[in-house]
C-alpha cells in the first residue's frame, strides 16, 4: 500500500502512530530480523518514493519519532 504513494494512503500513514509503532516494535524485539527488515522496507519506500513531497517525508520522521528512537537504540548495547 505504502508503493502506491496515494494521498489518502499517506495522510492515514501520518495521521495514525503505526509508523511509530512498527519502530517500537523493532526497538522492543531487537533480534527479530523479519520486523527491521520489513520496518526498513516501508520507511525506505516511504522515504524513496519521488511522489511523496519533502514536506511529507519529513512529517513522517517527525510523527514517528524515528530519529529520536534510532538515537536511543544506537546507545544500547543490546544492538
Amino acid at each position: 500500500m505504502v508503493r502506491l504513494g496515494k494521498p489518502v494512503i499517506n495522510q492515514s500513514l501520518s495521521e495514525t502512530k503505526i509508523l511509530a509503532d512498527l519502530l517500537k516494535t523493532v526497538e522492543s524485539y531487537p533480534w527479530n530480523n523479519i520486523v527491521q527488515l520489513k520496518t526498513q522496507a516501508i520507511f525506505e519506500e516511504i522515504l524513496d518514493n519521488t511522489t511523496n513531497t519533502e514536506a511529507y517525508k519529513a512529517e513522517v520522521l517527525k510523527e514517528s519519532n524515528a530519529c529520536l528512537i534510532l538515537a536511543d537504540m544506537s546507545d544500547c548495547s543490546n544492538y
